[in-house]
């Protein structure tokens, strides 16, 4: 799945799958939230392995002030609900205007890097360590590649699914924390 992915990525086709079995597409959007997972903790390692070594600070991140200003509900709702509708309209939503091969690369690359780019807004002070912008927004680059993926091949509303997915499972700690009434 990995390299299917890459190779579009890197050769981008509209191409709409042509397999419409749910059963099929499901399994597809579960193997792509899972690469995506397991992606994004092996950046935030290499990441958190960084900061650690070089004493690296990035301030404060927004999800730390969703927390202690949010209840789990709304944090659950604007993270699982709000965050993917609307960044996948907006990032994703106007790849259907590309359909030609070279527009179609730039229009997928530029969604890409802007919804990274927009996730640097999350850190306080990344600023300071400007050279790690990259790595700090690597994970959701990765995502939005596969979002990419998924919604040229099966539509909007299936990448809006993965990203969905994507940030239920990432907050499912936070959430068991709330539920089991663990400080």
């Amino acid at each position: 799945m990995l390299q299917q992915v890459l190779q579009f990525t890197r050769n981008p086709v509209y191409e709409e799958d042509e397999n419409q079995d749910p059963t099929y597409r499901v399994v597809i959007l579960i193997k792509l939230i899972l690469l995506a997972l397991v992606i994004s903790f092996g950046l935030s390692a290499i990441t958190s392995i960084l900061e650690s070594t070089f004493d690296l600070q990035f301030g404060r991140h927004a999800s730390e002030d969703m927390i202690e200003n949010l209840s789990t509900l709304a944090i659950v709702f604007l993270v699982v609900i709000v965050a993917p509708l609307l960044e996948e309209l907006l990032f994703r939503g106007p790849l259907h205007w590309f359909r030609e091969k070279t527009t179609l690369r730039i229009a997928l690359y530029c969604s890409i890097v802007l919804f990274g780019l927009i996730h640097l807004a999350n850190y306080e002070d990344y600023t300071t360590h400007w050279y790690m912008a990259p790595l700090l927004i690597a994970p959701q680059m990765s995502l939005g590649m596969f979002a990419g993926f998924i919604r040229i091949r099966f539509g909007l509303l299936w990448a809006m699914a993965l990203h969905a997915g994507y940030n239920l499972l990432i907050s499912v700690p936070m959430i068991l924390v709330d539920l089991l009434n663990i400080s």
